[in-house]
């Protein structure tokens, strides 16, 4: 049998790109994700590295970046999972990152996250088709890490259904301070897109933000929730003492499944977000009843709720808590390029 020839081919516009994405996830890809796709695509600088194998495209993986410091990637996959072609189009990412001089390599992480999500998912875990939880087989994890790649950050996933909890659970908070209240329609964000970009900049560390500079994409997100999801499931938290907006909570339906009503039946607790002068103070998990009852008014019975793996104490939340099982585990890979590998 003659060895076969592997090579790359480099696409830069963002039309064709989106015509190849489908070769790098298993989530699949609507029509109506195409205008959102294409903004994020052209706002990072990005390329598809297609692999070939004796003429034929075999592979593929986004590469994008918004400063020459760390060149991310996305939507890696080879047809079969072959190991050969894994490793080959592992090597062109790293010969593309030092042929650039970037200093590190990061991912995977799909742009928009708020559809694709991040990280190969680990072994054992569910792979179900959930929007934001792509999945590939384990063999990625383990080649990455034999190119020494070193695991940048994990992330859990669990799952259940919508959680109920009795009001007496949290009689020992005071919360006559503050209001809790939801978007009735999605004309009614726009006063308070100012407030959130500052409560998530101000509150969040900066490895919490999975995608390069959020603020080049923070319209696009908007629009995306106003395109695909529910205003009910926006939540915000107004302190009555000076009138200030002090926190918020997304959810977003799982698109890809609806009922036989036609209406979706799961959703993803996305991004909570409280001041630190009012935490510890019960408006978190408050403002998250507020969410699972909007959900349920909606028919939407099961949750998914991503949290960061070294946040134990939110863990411990999901599970004596909620009551939800831990289902899916992801793994985010970085590589630094100050020495060449040996």
């Amino acid at each position: 049998m003659c060895n076969k020839e592997f090579d790359i081919l480099i696409i830069e516009d963002p039309e064709e790109i989106f015509n190849y994405l489908q070769l790098g996830i298993n989530l699949p890809i609507f029509p109506e994700f195409k205008k959102f796709i294409l903004n994020d695509l052209k706002v990072f600088n990005s390329k598809s590295m297609l692999l070939l194998e004796d003429g034929d495209i075999c592979g593929h993986v986004l590469i994008y970046f918004s400063n020459k410091d760390c060149l991310y990637f996305g939507f890696f996959s080879v047809v079969n999972h072959f190991p050969k072609r894994i490793n080959f189009l592992i090597s062109q990412l790293i010969k593309f990152a030092r042929e650039n001089n970037f200093r590190k390599i990061r991912g995977p992480i799909n742009i928009p996250t708020l559809i694709f999500g991040w990280g190969f998912l680990e072994k054992g875990c569910r792979d179900t088709i959930f929007l934001e939880n792509p999945s590939m087989p384990d063999i990625y994890i383990e080649l990455f890490k034999k190119n020494n790649f070193q695991v940048f950050k994990r992330y859990f996933s669990y799952e259940g259904k919508t959680p109920k909890i009795p009001p007496e659970r949290f009689k020992s908070y005071d919360v006559s301070d503050y209001e809790f209240f939801y978007l009735n329609k999605w004309d009614e964000i726009d006063p308070f897109k100012e407030v959130i970009q500052y409560l998530t900049a101000t509150n969040l560390s900066p490895v919490s933000s999975i995608t390069p500079h959020p603020e080049k994409v923070f319209d696009n997100f908007i629009n995306i929730a106003k395109s695909l999801f529910l205003p009910e499931l926006f939540i915000f938290i107004r302190y009555k003492k000076t009138n200030d907006i002090i926190g918020f909570y997304l959810g977003i339906p799982n698109i890809y499944h609806k009922n036989n009503e036609g209406y979706f039946h799961s959703f993803i607790a996305y991004l909570g977000v409280v001041d630190h002068d009012h935490r510890r103070k019960g408006v978190g998990i408050k403002m998250s009843l507020l969410l699972f009852e909007n959900a349920i008014q909606n028919k939407m019975n099961k949750v998914l709720i991503p949290v960061s793996g070294d946040l134990n104490v939110v863990k411990d939340i999901m599970i004596n808590l909620y009551n939800l099982d831990l289902t899916r585990k992801f793994t985010i890979f970085e590589k630094k390029l100050n020495n060449i590998d040996i």
